[in-house]
């Protein structure tokens, strides 16, 4: 018989359930949310936008979940122990749909901690160890070299960026551009790195350097001469190092059939003189060595008083105006030896068809192999595959003599006032003594002594064979210091004095139709073209040139009066003359409406002892040189009084040389006409001045 106490306990069990089934209620909703959550924060940590987190919002996240974490443990440990306790919470809650919604909130709120802590372990964690901590951004390093230089050097400043890393940050940006050439750098150091100082349309050579590695100590004597720099009022301090980064001999290279009728197996590589290697060249009937332009190219004026000399002791000329000439080919004249290669390159892949024939390539040894590696060369040209029809049938194959000088890279502290801090200078050093640890013998270059260190591990991308080419090609020795190279002015004096003098006035084209665009292939308008290899021109010219610039235009409005404007009247190319007028040529703006050219050359200023008129100009059209015919008349008749002038017309197109009356213009003035193509501007230049020479 059941007493009191039994029925008051057997009314208590009724009442409240069991806690195991409080405690099963509660196990089974945690798991769902558990996996819930870990679904929710696998997807969520494997989309793409998050693997491109910051690190500080990893941190972040990783914060966030510990804080969560901590909070999950404390609900955990409390729910589990003291099961009451979320009733009671809920109890303190007004009606049922209250209390629904809290502990919707409550298990949401557990599930998003939870999120939290997969989410921020995965996204920071991730990105935490391979960076330590905030990324600041990388201290800006300044390099210029020379073009053939590019390509080792960008290599290597990838490595240092690479090895100066800290917990996965860049400590320093490392830029590396091209040096326009010997004279350039020298007066840009003079003139805190402004092209010219005409005060008309004044630009910088570019990036002010904090390093500069020259392609020799010559060029370095040249550019640093202090008594050139005192016309400065804050020239800039450059410090030497003394040890070499690099060194490069100069070479001779052949295509491989001219390579097949030179090639001698018992020849010891580098033990012929220049001369000796031309004499041996006359077996494959050479026509001419192919040398950069040696204004734009310090490779080409270190070898070029070498080249001259041995052109004649050979008897392949006869005098060292013809020397000049022979190292001179108008079909393979470029700026620098990248762009040489880069030129040997694209007729490859566009002609087809072999190489030329009878022709040597002048070239530093590095850039040589970069080129039948098919490496980058510079900014010029893209890697291509060396190993495909036709690119490796123009494979050139060098030839080494002990008298061809060999490039000797040094590195070059430049600091310009008011921009070398305490950091910049300990960044220089700091990539300065990388180099010295690590010099570009894995780029190609040799030593210091001028050994050939093969790479220790096998690469492709520098394929340093002892026969290049072909099985019994061309040796490389393995030890080539080659000469020093010349004094920079010396090698200038000594191009100089064979080289003819030119008397030249530059009549342009001023016309509203100049600022036109050319072609499509030349992004530019017809009178920027003009300027810019004209600009050209004008540095290539000698000290005893002779250059001055008009322009001509009818003004707005006024449809009698011929206008021909005198900018700079001739003068000595003097460094001073050459500021004046590459800074008119700057200035010109396309205005007004078309004079014709045969009353343009006409009103020309022609003073005494002016051989050449170059005519840059679009063409024109036959609506605006009306009375053609009685103006073919006067210019045949002004061609009568002035016999020893030579007239050049240089279109910038759209017009051609073909049409009138442009064509017709130049036969009635015995002249000649050119276009100007795509090519860089350089090398239209050094063509258009070979002509006039």
């Amino acid at each position: 018989m059941a007493g009191p106490g039994d029925s008051q306990r057997s009314s208590d069990e009724h009442q409240e359930p069991p806690p195991p089934a409080r405690r099963s209620t509660f196990v089974r909703s945690f798991t769902v949310e558990l996996a819930t959550s870990l679904i929710v924060s696998s997807l969520v940590a494997s989309s793409p936008l998050l693997l491109v987190l910051s690190r500080d919002l990893g941190i972040a996240l990783i914060v966030w979940g510990g804080v969560s974490l901590a909070l999950l443990a404390v609900l955990v440990v409390v729910l589990y122990n003291h099961p009451e306790f979320l009733r009671k919470v809920l109890e303190l809650l007004p009606d049922d749909s209250a209390r629904w919604s809290a502990a919707v909130l409550l298990w949401v709120g557990t599930g998003a901690a939870l999120a939290g802590l997969v989410l921020g372990a995965v996204a920071g964690v991730r990105t935490w160890p391979g960076s330590g901590g905030p990324c600041e951004r990388p201290l800006e390093l300044r390099v210029m070299t020379t073009p053939e230089a590019l390509t080792p050097l960008r290599a290597a400043a990838a490595d240092f960026i690479a090895d100066t890393r800290v917990r996965g940050c860049p400590r320093y940006a490392v830029t590396v551009t091209a040096e326009p050439g010997a004279t350039p750098v020298r007066n840009g150091l003079a003139r805190d790195w402004e092209q010219d100082r005409t005060g008309v349309g004044t630009q910088l050579l570019g990036p002010q350097p904090d390093i500069w590695i020259p392609s020799s100590p010559a060029e370095y004597d040249y550019a640093s001469d202090r008594a050139d720099l005192a016309a400065s009022g804050a020239p800039p301090s450059l410090t030497r190092h003394p040890a070499s980064v690099g060194r490069s001999p100069m070479v001779l290279a052949l295509f491989g059939d001219d390579d097949e009728t030179v090639y001698r197996e018992n020849a010891r590589p580098g033990r012929d003189t220049t001369a000796g290697l031309l004499d041996r060249f006359k077996e494959a009937a050479l026509k001419g060595i192919a040398r950069p332009i040696p204004e734009s190219s310090t490779a080409a004026l270190a070898v070029t008083p070498v080249l001259h000399q041995a052109v004649t002791n050979t008897g392949l000329a006869e005098s060292g105006e013809a020397a000049e000439r022979f190292v001179s080919p108008p079909d393979l004249l470029a700026p620098d030896a990248v762009s040489l290669l880069c030129q040997l390159r694209e007729r490859a892949w566009e002609r087809g068809g072999g190489p030329p024939k009878g022709f040597a390539i002048a070239v530093p040894e590095h850039v040589l192999n970069d080129y039948n590696a098919g490496r980058a060369l510079g900014d010029r040209c893209d890697a291509v595959d060396a190993g495909k029809a036709p690119y490796d049938g123009w494979r050139l194959h060098p030839y080494y003599a002990g008298d061809l000088p060999a490039l000797d890279y040094r590195f070059v502290h430049v600091r310009w006032p008011g921009q070398d801090d305490r950091e910049r200078d300990g960044a220089v050093r700091r990539f300065r003594d990388w180099l010295r640890d690590r010099p570009l013998t894995p780029q190609g270059l040799r030593d210091a002594g001028g050994v050939f260190r093969k790479p220790r591990t096998s690469d492709p991308a520098h394929p340093y064979l002892d026969a290049l080419g072909r099985p019994g090609a061309t040796t490389v020795p393995s030890l080539m210091k080659g000469t020093d190279v010349p004094g920079v002015q010396d090698s200038l004096d000594a191009i100089g004095a064979v080289r003819d003098k030119v008397l030249v006035s530059l009549l342009i084209d001023a016309s509203g139709s100049m600022s036109s665009p050319t072609t499509k292939r030349v992004n530019r308008s017809r009178l920027t073209h003009g300027v810019s290899v004209l600009r050209s021109l004008v540095s290539q010219l000698k000290g005893d040139d002779v250059i001055g610039i008009q322009s001509f235009a009818r003004a707005t409005g006024d449809d009698r009066t011929p206008t021909v404007t005198t900018h700079a009247r001739s003068g000595l190319v003097s460094s001073q003359h050459a500021d004046l007028v590459s800074g008119k040529l700057q200035a010109q703006v396309a205005a007004g409406s078309d004079l014709p050219l045969a009353d343009a050359v006409e009103a020309a200023d022609l003073q005494s002892g002016k051989k050449h008129v170059v005519v840059v100009t679009d063409g024109q059209s036959a609506r605006t040189n009306p009375d053609l015919e009685a103006a073919l008349g006067r210019l045949r008749a002004f061609h009568a009084r002035h016999p020893g002038v030579v007239v050049t017309l240089l279109l910038t197109g759209p017009s051609g040389c073909g049409t009138a009356p442009a064509a017709r213009v130049a036969d009635a003035v015995g002249g000649r006409c050119r276009e100007l193509t795509g090519d860089p501007d350089e090398v239209q230049a050094a063509r258009l001045l070979a002509e006039l020479r």
